[in-house]
């Protein structure tokens, strides 16, 4: 219902260590979710792939589940808001 799409295999073992997000304004959201600007103040440093892919790239060995609650917790925070409006949607040639 926020207007993302999961890009990633859904199955484990098909996956890898990250999990990839699309949205429409998905350059927008990196750079909200980079500015920080949450209620706990909290920095996620996404990777941004064209056109419109959001890259989380998941450690297991200091990665837990909480950590990725709260992702998801500041992914909502920011679409509902309209938080990353404030942000431009011009994307560099280089991310």
């Amino acid at each position: 219902s926020l207007g993302f799409g999961l890009e990633c295999p859904s199955e484990i073992s098909n996956r890898g260590a990250h999990i990839t997000l699309s949205h429409s304004a998905s350059w927008q959201i990196c750079k909200a979710l980079i500015n920080g600007n949450s209620k706990e103040g909290l920095i996620i440093i996404p990777d941004f792939r064209p056109p419109s892919f959001i890259r989380f790239g998941i450690a297991p060995l200091y990665t837990g589940f909480e950590d990725l609650y709260k992702v998801i917790c500041r992914l909502e925070e920011i679409v509902l808001s309209k938080e990353y409006l404030q942000f431009d949607d011009k994307k560099p040639k280089v991310t």
